[in-house]
């Protein structure tokens, strides 16, 4: 059988994208393994769905700490060689990069194979993660060779590939972050059900609570919200986010925001879709989120729930696109809560996410296509 390699610089225990791309290479006939961090909770080796599952870890018991810090850098140490040792000792026919930092196995490992970069985020922004402009740098250097030296680039949104045609004569191609076709079915959490048809509108944020993210922005547009209006958080209660829960409770939106665990996602749909309106608030302040396409949006249309989004390029180009949504503006809440206020939610409906194609049957024949281009697999 065909081997496929597919290493991602995270634990792979939510990685959705990456599972797809996974699941897709074992539909057209390849053995695919995934190469990962590890860490003491999780196994060495396992298989999901029949993904092969290899995690490296550098044997510190203490947690990976985000950045540029000793921990991380062992990890990373213990990553990169695990991963080269693999595909020296299994030689796989196709390597699918994720992001730039597994961009070394190529020249680390010196086995030939067929390469996809496929990149999440522009590495290109020297505001990547807040790190030090010379990092920074350095990022975007080894990301602009993984361009140029890669068959094919993939990446999420149009904004994204415009900039990389730029950058690279290899063929650049668009794979939205759309999960799988799971439409809301079921009666949901009791618990949430009820509190999202407790008679007030509820806006729902689904993902981490991050302030490039836009997590104050909507406490600020809530509290020029009448009270008939809430804010439901499916981001897990997490040290992480306390700063946001602290924020809140000072400015007197206890009773109107709750932060609830992560879900399932069929769970989640069906729960969600008595809310009001999902939301995406990414600060445009760079190009990392003026163009990025997260997958939350789409999470919402399956939801059946619209949308409203910041001002940001890639997400306000979709609901200006489908009409299923409304755009604000951050810098201005107080128009932001009026334009709320006057807004007529659309109605989503499953009939029009198929006709926009909002699902992942479109992205998964996009990502086909890579793959039949390069000649990886046969044409159809």
């Amino acid at each position: 059988m065909k081997l496929a390699c597919v290493p991602v610089c995270n634990y792979f225990t939510a990685d959705s994208r990456v599972k797809r791309t996974c699941l897709f290479l074992m539909k057209h006939g390849f053995e695919v393994h995934v190469l990962a961090i590890g860490r003491t909770d999780l196994p060495e080796h396992e298989v999901i769905d029949g993904i092969h599952v290899h995690r490296y870890r550098s044997g510190a018991k203490q947690p990976i700490r985000r950045g540029v810090n000793l921990t991380a850098l062992r990890a990373f140490d213990a990553y990169v060689r695990g991963c080269v040792q693999w595909v020296r000792k299994h030689r796989p026919s196709v390597v699918h990069y994720n992001d730039w930092n597994t961009l070394f196995l190529g020249p680390l490992s010196r086995v030939p194979h067929r390469s996809i970069y496929d990149m999440h985020e522009l590495f290109q922004d020297l505001d990547y993660l807040n790190f030090p402009k010379a990092i920074n740098r350095v990022i975007a250097g080894v990301d602009l060779q993984g361009l140029r030296r890669a068959e094919a680039v993939i990446c999420v949104s149009e904004p994204i590939a415009a900039e990389l045609r730029a950058l690279t004569e290899k063929p650049v191609y668009v794979v939205r972050n759309v999960p799988e076709p799971r439409f809301s079915v079921g009666p949901g959490r009791a618990d949430i059900t009820a509190r999202l048809r407790d008679g007030r509108r509820h806006l729902v944020y689904l993902g981490a609570l991050q302030k490039e993210k836009g997590a104050l922005d909507m406490l600020q547009v809530l509290s020029r919200l009448p009270a008939e209006y809430a804010l439901d958080c499916f981001s897990g209660v997490t040290p992480k986010n306390a700063f946001f829960r602290e924020v809140a409770e000072s400015m007197g939106l206890t009773n109107r925001v709750q932060v609830w665990e992560t879900l399932p996602l069929d769970e989640l749909y069906a729960s969600i879709r008595h809310g009001f309106a999902g939301l995406s608030f990414f600060v445009p302040s760079s190009r990392i989120y003026e163009y990025a396409l997260p997958n939350k949006i789409f999470e919402y249309f399956l939801a059946g729930l619209p949308v409203v989004v910041s001002e940001a390029r890639a997400q306000a180009e979709l609901v200006a696109e489908t009409g299923l949504g409304l755009v604000v503006e951050l810098r201005d809440p107080e128009r932001a809560a009026e334009k709320i206020l006057s807004w007529a939610p659309p109605t989503v409906s499953r009939e029009l996410v198929e006709r926009f194609g909002l699902t992942w049957e479109q992205e998964e024949a996009a990502l086909e296509r890579v793959y039949r281009d390069l000649g990886i697999i046969p044409a159809s």
